[in-house]
């Protein structure tokens, strides 16, 4: 089995969850590999380039386990549908149903300049720099699924935090009765950070199950 961390949008591998989950994996005896999903021009972004990337890199392996961080949630789930080797996903604070919260994400003025200019301001954490992303990533996120995903071939556990302010806790608790997928609702928010100490002993049991 292989695992890999896919980490959430504008973040990095040396984000605090990358680097809590790193660490817990190797106390086990893990090798626990976190993808650099931001690519080398940040500013030409897109999800459907990460995904396509991603399909061609593991289709090499028999068995793979992701922990998939926001959209990085999103992408492991997409992938799902694509790989047949993916056995096993921890979803953290998922960004399913992403297409809805253009409007609360980013507002419906800078949604019309983004359109406008071609590009918006974006600062990423894990690069510690911020960059014009160009329109194309807004086009680009319409045509990716964020929703009705068939995870029948593969066991998922999801933890989502109750004061997500990001990504609503509604659309973990869709996915989760539809796919029958147990939740864990946390007193926390987007980043989950301050929840990672209760994440790990189920995370931990949920990868050595068979």
């Amino acid at each position: 089995m292989k695992y890999f961390y896919l980490h959430g949008f504008a973040s990095g591998i040396n984000s605090a969850k990358a680097i809590f989950f790193k660490e817990q994996f190797a106390n086990i005896n893990i090798e626990l590999e976190c993808l650099d999903l931001n690519g080398k021009d940040f500013s030409r972004f897109t999800l459907s380039k990460v995904i396509n990337e991603l399909k061609i890199k593991f289709k090499q392996y028999d068995k793979i386990t992701l922990i998939g961080s926001s959209m990085g949630g999103l992408i492991s789930l997409n992938l799902v549908e694509m790989l047949r080797n993916i056995k096993k996903i921890i979803l953290l604070a998922p960004a399913l149903e992403f297409n809805s919260h253009w409007d609360k994400l980013v507002g419906n003025d800078n949604l019309i300049k983004w359109k406008k200019d071609g590009s918006l301001p974006i600062y990423n954490t894990g690069l510690n720099k911020e960059f014009l992303l160009h329109y194309g990533f807004y086009l680009d996120m319409q045509n990716i699924k964020d929703r009705d995903f068939n995870t029948k071939n593969v066991k998922i556990i999801s933890f989502h935090g109750i004061h997500d302010k990001t990504i609503p806790i509604e659309s973990s608790r869709n996915f989760s009765i539809n796919n029958k997928v147990l939740l864990n609702e946390l007193d926390s928010d987007h980043a989950l950070t301050d929840a990672l100490p209760e994440i790990w002993p189920k995370v931990a049991e949920f990868i050595i199950e068979d």
